[in-house]
C-alpha cells in the first residue's frame, strides 16, 4: 500500500487477485492429481508460488496485482494437495495427520511475517521478494526430486456417476464452514498490520511481529490437537475455539493499546488454530472414497472467502474513517460460525 500508494479499497483488491486465482487452482486440482498425482500437483504448486513471487516487485500496481495472483494460483494447488497426500498417509488418523500438516503451515506463518517484515527493514523491498522467491524455488525442486524416489498413488480417482448423497451433504458443509472460516481469518490477519500501524504507530517490524503472534498462537492451537495433548472431542474444540477468536477480535477492535493488541491476536490465533484441519477432517470421515471428487469445489469454497470477505474491510474502513470498523467483519462472520457449528453439529 506503501509503494503504490494504495488506499484502503485498493490494497483490499490484492486479496481477490491472489484468491481468486487460488479459486481457479483448487477447480482444477482434481482432474490434475487425477492426471499426474498429489505428489507432482504440490511441487509444481511451489514453483508457481516462486514464479508469482519474483514478479510482485518489478513494475506498477497492476504488474503486482498479476504477481499476487499467479502465486495465488500455486496456493489454490497447493493446499488440497497437501491435504490430500496428509490424509493418504494417516492410516486412519486423519485429524491427527491434517492438524500436523496445518501444524507445519502455522510454522511457516509465523515466521513468514516477522522474517519478511525484517528483510524490509534491512534490505530493498526487491531483495526481501527475492529472497522469498528462492526458497520457494528451492523447496519446490527438493520435493519433485524427492517424489521421483517413491509411487504416487492419486486419492483423487474414484468410481464414476454421482457422488452418494451423504458426500455431497458433507462438500456443502464443509465448504460453507471453510468459505466463512477463510474470509475470516483473512480479513483478520491480513488487515492487521495496517491496524497495528495506523492506530498504534507500530513500525513495520512490530506490526509484523504482531501478526506473527496471531500465528504463532494458531501453531499453539494446532500443536495442541496435532499432538493430542488436550482430549476434546472436535465440537468442543470448534465452539470454544470460535468464542475465543470473537473475545480475541473485540479486544483488537477496542484499541486499547499495543499490549492489548497483541493479547487480542494472540486469542484469536489460538481460537482459530483448530477449525480448519477439524472441518477438513469432517469432511474426508463422512465422504469416505469419494472425498476426492469433491475436493475442488470444496476447497475453492475456501479461497472464495478469501477474496470475497477482506475486501469488505477495506471498504468499511474507508467509508467509516475508522481502521478498527473492518474488524466488523470477521467478528459478524465468527458469530455466524458459532451459530452454525451449533446448529449442525
Amino acid at each position: 500500500a506503501r509503494r503504490w500508494s494504495l488506499s484502503e479499497s485498493s490494497a483490499g483488491l490484492l486479496f481477490p487477485a491472489q484468491f481468486l486465482l487460488a479459486l481457479a487452482g483448487t477447480l482444477s486440482v482434481g482432474a490434475l492429481m487425477a492426471r499426474v498425482g498429489e505428489s507432482r500437483v504440490f511441487g509444481f504448486s511451489l514453483l508457481l508460488m516462486a514464479a508469482g513471487v519474483a514478479l510482485v516487485p518489478w513494475g506498477p500496481a497492476p504488474v503486482a496485482l498479476a504477481a499476487v495472483a499467479t502465486y495465488g494460483a500455486g496456493i489454490g494447488l497447493n493446499v488440497p494437495a497437501g491435504n490430500a497426500l496428509a490424509a493418504a498417509a494417516s492410516r486412519g488418523a486423519v485429524e491427527t495427520a491434517l492438524a500436523r500438516l496445518n501444524l507445519a503451515w502455522g510454522a511457516g506463518a509465523v515466521l513468514g511475517p516477522a522474517a519478511i517484515s525484517f528483510a524490509l527493514a534491512r534490505w530493498s523491498f526487491e531483495g526481501a521478494w527475492m529472497a522469498l522467491s528462492a526458497a520457494l524455488t528451492a523447496a519446490g525442486v527438493a520435493h519433485l526430486l524427492a517424489s521421483q524416489q517413491r509411487p504416487d498413488t492419486p486419492a483423487t480417482k474414484a468410481e464414476g456417476g454421482a457422488p452418494p448423497p451423504e458426500a455431497a451433504a458433507a462438500a456443502r458443509q464443509a465448504a460453507l464452514l471453510l468459505f466463512l472460516y477463510v474470509g475470516a481469518e483473512t480479513a483478520f490477519s491480513g488487515w492487521l498490520p495496517l491496524l497495528a500501524r495506523r492506530m498504534h504507530g507500530l513500525g513495520p517490524a512490530a506490526a509484523g511481529a504482531a501478526v506473527s503472534l496471531f500465528w504463532a498462537s494458531v501453531l499453539g492451537a494446532r500443536a495442541l490437537l496435532a499432538f493430542q495433548l488436550l482430549h476434546l472431542p472436535p465440537a468442543t474444540w470448534v465452539r470454544a475455539g470460535l468464542l475465543l477468536f470473537l473475545a480475541g477480535s473485540a479486544v483488537v477492535a477496542a484499541a486499547w493499546g499495543g499490549p492489548a493488541l497483541w493479547a487480542g491476536a494472540a486469542a484469536a490465533g489460538l481460537g482459530l488454530g483448530p477449525i480448519f484441519p477439524l472441518v477438513v477432517a469432517a469432511y474426508y470421515r463422512k465422504s469416505g472414497a469419494s472425498a476426492g471428487r469433491l475436493l475442488g469445489p470444496v476447497f475453492g469454497s475456501s479461497a472464495l472467502g478469501g477474496a470475497a470477505i477482506p475486501p469488505l474491510s477495506g471498504v468499511l474502513m474507508e467509508w467509516s474513517g475508522a481502521v478498527a470498523a473492518g474488524l466488523a467483519v470477521p467478528l459478524a462472520i465468527g458469530i455466524l460460525l458459532s451459530f452454525l457449528t451449533r446448529r449442525r453439529g
